[in-house]
C-alpha cells in the first residue's frame, strides 16, 4: 500500500517516451508533469498504476506505463511483549511482522511462536502462526508493516517434548 515517502519510478515506453521519480508527498499525491496532482496513498501499486494510467492518456498517446517501487517508505511500529528487546523501530515499509520480531532481538524463550499479535490501527488483533514460515518458508502470514503498527508477543501457554527416534526432535509450542 502506497503512502508518504514511497518513490515511484514512472516509465512511459513507446511513441511518447519519458522518465520520472516521484516521491509521494505528505498529503499522498504525486505530481506528474503535464497531467497533474494524483492521490496514491491508500492505494496498491496495481491500482496507482491505473490511476496514473487515466491522468497521463490526457496528455500523451502512443505509450505504455511502466510503475515500479523505487524506495519505499519508512514506517514507525512498535514491538512489544517477550521479545529480548522491546520497542520502537523503524523500519522499511517492505518488512514483515518475522523482520520486526528481528529488529527486536527475536523471541525470549517464554515468547509464543503460534500466537503473535498484529494490531493495525483499531482494526482486532491479527493472530499470526510463525510454525508454517519456520517449518515450510510459507510466508502467507507474514504481513508487511504499516506505520502505527504494533507486534505483540504474548508468553507461550503450553510445551511439549519430543524425543527418542522422530524427525525433529526439540520442545514444541501447542
Amino acid at each position: 500500500v502506497l503512502g508518504p515517502g514511497d518513490v515511484l519510478g514512472i516509465y512511459l515506453l513507446g511513441k511518447s517516451q519519458h522518465e520520472m521519480q516521484i516521491t509521494v508527498a505528505a498529503d499522498g499525491r504525486i505530481y506528474l508533469p503535464s497531467a497533474g496532482v494524483v492521490a496514491v496513498a491508500g492505494r496498491t501499486l496495481d491500482e496507482a498504476r491505473d490511476i496514473i494510467d487515466d491522468s497521463l492518456a490526457r496528455v500523451f498517446g502512443g505509450y505504455s506505463l511502466h510503475l515500479m517501487l523505487i524506495t519505499p517508505k519508512i514506517v514507525s511500529i512498535d514491538v512489544a511483549g517477550e521479545v529480548r528487546r522491546p520497542g520502537r523501530f523503524s523500519l522499511s515499509a517492505l518488512n514483515t511482522v518475522l523482520e520486526a520480531l528481528s529488529a527486536a532481538g527475536g523471541i525470549s524463550p517464554l515468547g509464543t511462536l503460534r500466537h503473535v499479535q498484529l494490531l493495525r490501527s483499531g482494526a482486532a488483533a491479527q493472530a499470526i502462526d510463525l510454525y508454517p514460515f519456520l517449518l515450510q518458508h510459507d510466508r502467507r502470514d507474514d504481513f508487511f508493516l504499516q506505520s502505527g503498527d504494533r507486534v505483540f508477543l504474548p508468553p507461550a501457554q503450553s510445551w511439549i517434548a519430543l524425543a527418542g527416534e522422530v524427525l525433529r526432535p526439540g520442545i514444541y509450542e501447542l
